[in-house]
């Protein structure tokens, strides 16, 4: 069973929810510490961040298939030649 559990990164999570994973953890971690199995599955990403390890955009495919895929086709295509052209506005 490979079903992982992630903050979505697309809104700002609430702090009952940040409270949830800081308290997961810290239960994973005192469990590790003191030589337990924790039989639970991460993304690649977070096992890179534990790591150390700087992220690749190759990483965004395990988080979300269908974003990643868009976002590697705007990449691989000349969107100029399609007359397609992107905004971005960023609202804090």
């Amino acid at each position: 069973d490979t079903y992982t559990h992630q903050i979505k990164s697309r809104k700002k999570p609430s702090p009952k929810i940040l409270e949830q994973f800081n308290f997961l953890g810290r239960l994973f971690a005192k469990a590790l510490f003191d030589g337990y199995n924790v039989p639970a599955h991460f993304t690649e990403l977070f096992y890179k961040r534990m790591l150390g390890k700087k992220p690749e955009f190759e990483d965004m495919a395990t988080m979300d298939a269908r974003f990643y895929d868009s976002m590697k086709w705007i990449l691989d295509n000349n969107l100029e030649e399609m007359g397609v052209e992107f905004f971005f506005a960023i609202d804090e």
